[in-house]
C-alpha cells in the first residue's frame, strides 16, 4: 500500500486545447487561426525592420540571419530546443546576434517602441506554442516574458493560461490575479481566473505578493560564481531564499537538525530547498511523497520512477532502503540570484512529476 499525495492537489477535468487556444490567443476557427499566423509574420516583419534600421542594417545575405536570429532572441524563442538547429547551422551569426542583443537591450536601454515590438512578439510566440499544445515549450516563453518585461498584463495573462492546461491551478490563479491588477480590461481575464480559484486546492488564492521591478529590459548576466551584490545586501542566503518563497505564497520554516535546508508546504506536501553554504550556485527542490509497503508496490514503483526519470526534463527520483520515495530537482547556476528566475518552472515541473507519480501509481 502507498500512502496517497492528495487528488485535489491535481484538479479535476482538464481544459481542452480548443479552450485553451480561445483564453490565450481568441482562436476558436480556422479563419481566425489563419488571420493570428498572418499577424505573426507581420509582427515579425515589424521587428525585423527596427533592428534592421536601428541596430544592424542589413546589407547582405550574412546580415540577414543576424537580424532573424535577433528578433527571435528578443522574443525568447531562442530558448527552445528546436531552435538549436538554427543556432548551429551559423555559430558566427549566433554570435555577432547574441553581442548585438545584449547591447541593444541593456546599454543603452531599448527605446519604448522596440520594447512594445519586442514583448509583442514575445506574446505571440507563447500563443502560437500554446494553439500548437506545445505547453512546456509556451512556457518557457512565458517565463522568460515575465522575468523580461513584468508589468506586461498580456504575458502574465499568457502564463497562468498555460498553467491551467498543465493543471496548476493556484500558479495559474496567481498569475492571472497579477495580470487583473495590471489590466482589468484584458479580454479572456475573468474567466479562465474563475475556473483556476475553483479549482485550487484549500479555496481561492488571495492576490499574491510580487517583488517590485525597477527595469523593464534583459539585462546580460556576467556572474560567473560567487554571491552577486545583490544577493550580499539582502542577507544571508538563508534569509534571501526565504524571502523569495514568502513572495511566491509560500510559509516556510527551518529545522536545526537540517541547517542546510528551508521547507515549505504546498497543498499539504512538504517540500524543502537546499542552502547550504558550501555551494551557493547549486539549486536543489525536493519532496518526499511515500512509504512503500509491500513488493508489489516495490515492483510497481520501479516502473514508475523509471517512466518519471525518463520523461520529465530535470528531474530525479529516488527509492531509498527505508522505503521512503524522494523527487527533486538540481542543477547548477550561474550567479546564486539564478535561483529566483528558475524556482516557478522547476516547482511546476516537480508538480507535474507528483501527478505522474499518483497517476502511475493509482493505474492497474
Amino acid at each position: 500500500m502507498v500512502l496517497k499525495i492528495q487528488m485535489s492537489l491535481f484538479g479535476k477535468k482538464k481544459v481542452d486545447a480548443k479552450t485553451i487556444s480561445r483564453w490565450i490567443a481568441s482562436v476558436e476557427s480556422n479563419a481566425e487561426l489563419k488571420n493570428f499566423r498572418e499577424m505573426r509574420k507581420n509582427l515579425q516583419s515589424v521587428m525585423f525592420n527596427e533592428i534592421s534600421d536601428n541596430i544592424l542594417p542589413v546589407q547582405s545575405e550574412f546580415d540577414g540571419k543576424v537580424t532573424y536570429l535577433m528578433v527571435h532572441m528578443i522574443s525568447g524563442r531562442s530558448l527552445l530546443p528546436d531552435f538549436g538547429p538554427m543556432l548551429d547551422a551559423s555559430p558566427e551569426a549566433a554570435n555577432l546576434a547574441r553581442a548585438l542583443f545584449e547591447q541593444a537591450t541593456s546599454d543603452p536601454p531599448a527605446s519604448e517602441q522596440f520594447q512594445m515590438t519586442a514583448w509583442l512578439t514575445c506574446g505571440v510566440e507563447i500563443a502560437n506554442e500554446a494553439i500548437a499544445e506545445n505547453y512546456d515549450a509556451a512556457l518557457t516563453l512565458a517565463d522568460y516574458g515575465v522575468k523580461t518585461w513584468p508589468t506586461v498584463a498580456e504575458i502574465w495573462h499568457a502564463r497562468g493560461i498555460l498553467k491551467i492546461a498543465k493543471e496548476h491551478f493556484r500558479g495559474a490563479a496567481e498569475d492571472l490575479l497579477t495580470a487583473q491588477d495590471l489590466d482589468p480590461k484584458l479580454p479572456w481575464l475573468h474567466e479562465p481566473l474563475e475556473y483556476a480559484q475553483a479549482r485550487c486546492p484549500g479555496g481561492p488564492v488571495s492576490r499574491p505578493s510580487r517583488p517590485s521591478h525597477e527595469c523593464n529590459t534583459p539585462k546580460a548576466n556576467n556572474e560567473t560564481g560567487g554571491s552577486s551584490p545583490a544577493t550580499k545586501n539582502l542577507g544571508t542566503l538563508m534569509e534571501v531564499r526565504r524571502r523569495f518563497l514568502g513572495s511566491q505564497g509560500h510559509e516556510t520554516w527551518t529545522e536545526p537538525d537540517n541547517p542546510d535546508w528551508v521547507f515549505f508546504k504546498a497543498n499539504e506536501i512538504e517540500f524543502s530547498v537546499y542552502v547550504g553554504s558550501d555551494d551557493k550556485n547549486y539549486f536543489l527542490l525536493r519532496c518526499y511523497v511515500s512509504k512503500v509497503e509491500s513488493a508489489e508496490d516495490r515492483e510497481k514503483l520501479a516502473r514508475v520512477l523509471n517512466s518519471i526519470n525518463l520523461h520529465r526534463k530535470g528531474v530525479r527520483t529516488y527509492f531509498f532502503e527505508t522505503d521512503d520515495v524522494s523527487i527533486e530537482i538540481g542543477q547548477f547556476l550561474s550567479a546564486p540570484d539564478d535561483f529566483e528566475a528558475i524556482f516557478p518552472r522547476a516547482f511546476d515541473q516537480l508538480l507535474d512529476s507528483l501527478n505522474d507519480f499518483v497517476k502511475g501509481m493509482d493505474d492497474d
